[in-house]
């Protein structure tokens, strides 16, 4: 896991000037994660994959709508900082009109600071401001146990035949849930 890192940071929304700080973060964990055993994609596919996520456009409308501290949005970030601002994990949750359903969306934690409780503070960001009302999902690698473990712990749990397969790579991700505070 690296060298011990004490726990130093805080959460809260993403800011405007840390807009391409987060897009560098989160586009290294997925590069991290998707082309390393088992997924194996190709470094060219992951990095022109984020390119497209991450375009000049989406970081201009991301940082516009940091701005306004997401108001008015569907979706929020929400960032953990180091107390000296380095920013060094991020969630985006998004509330999802079309269903009955919330959106947490996944959580990416710089390397060096996983394990570390990062990861539960983003999570207990994107819950406080999703309707808890209403259950909670995600999508989480079919074979990324360490995830599917950490989500489990907060009380998600994997539905049975919810398989997708993104990024045109036949990456399998598998439905996670967590029933609303209501239910």
């Amino acid at each position: 896991m690296g060298k011990r890192v004490k726990q130093n940071w805080n959460t809260g929304l993403l800011k405007p000037d840390e807009v391409e700080a987060t897009a560098r973060l989160y586009r290294q964990s997925w590069i991290d994660t998707f082309t390393s055993p088992p997924y194996d994609v190709s470094t060219e596919f992951a990095e022109e994959k984020m390119k497209r996520k991450f375009s000049q456009d989406e970081i201009d409308r991301l940082r516009d709508e940091a701005k306004t501290e997401f108001e008015d949005q569907n979706r929020a970030w929400f960032v953990a900082r180091t107390q000296e601002g380095e920013v060094i994990g991020v969630v985006a949750p998004k509330h999802q009109d079309d269903e009955r359903q919330q959106r947490v969306g996944a959580i990416y934690v710089d390397q060096e600071y996983r394990g570390h409780g990062a990861a539960d503070e983003l999570m207990e960001a994107a819950i406080d401001w999703l309707d808890t009302t209403k259950p909670l999902y995600l999508w989480v690698a079919e074979q990324n146990e360490r995830a599917i473990g950490f989500y489990r712990r907060q009380d998600f749990e994997p539905v049975v035949g919810e398989i997708n397969h993104f990024y045109e790579k036949d990456i399998p991700h598998i439905k996670m849930v967590r029933t609303g505070d209501n239910q």
